[in-house]
């Protein structure tokens, strides 16, 4: 099935000023990385079959990350609940974000980013906000979970005069 079109309906009605081409472009970029990633983690461990087609994946990761965004009931981050910013796709300035460091990518917190599920190498995907992806890292939603629980307990168990 095609979920292009119907990915695309969702992102416009979140971001109405979003145009159809940086999204495509964003589509496109994400798959092809993830893919590569992907493969990097199977050639490791032993388990690419030999015949596999990149281009094949490539386009199999971008029908996964549409169906990941149609499969959103509500265009919130499913890790914090905060609004995903479809606006600020295709917008990340390389320059500035080496003249600006840490400040600079403040600013991309909630740019949409492509999460896997239960951080496997395969085609299944979450939509996400960018600093809970980079928190998440590569564990799996319930240790991520886990995680913060932990990092919570710690944090009210802590005077603000230690930190």
């Amino acid at each position: 099935m095609n979920y292009e079109g119907e990915a695309w309906a969702k992102v416009s009605q979140w971001a109405p000023g979003c145009a159809q081409s940086k999204f495509s472009v964003w589509v496109q970029r994400k798959a092809a990385a993830l893919w590569e990633r992907d493969k990097k983690k199977l050639v490791a461990r032993g388990t690419l079959i030999p015949e596999t087609n990149d281009n094949e994946k490539r386009a199999n990761y971008r029908q996964a990350i549409y169906k990941a965004i149609v499969d959103m009931m509500e265009n919130v981050c499913p890790y914090t609940g905060y609004p995903l910013q479809w606006d600020k796709i295709g917008t990340w300035d390389n320059e500035e974000a080496k003249k600006r460091g840490k400040d600079y990518k403040k600013n991309f917190a909630f740019l949409p980013t492509v999460d896997h599920k239960n951080a496997e190498p395969e085609s299944d995907f979450v939509i996400c906000s960018w600093v809970a992806n980079d928190a998440k890292n590569d564990l799996p939603y319930d240790e991520f979970v886990d995680l913060c629980r932990v990092v919570v307990t710690f944090a009210d168990r802590k005077s603000p005069s230690t930190l």
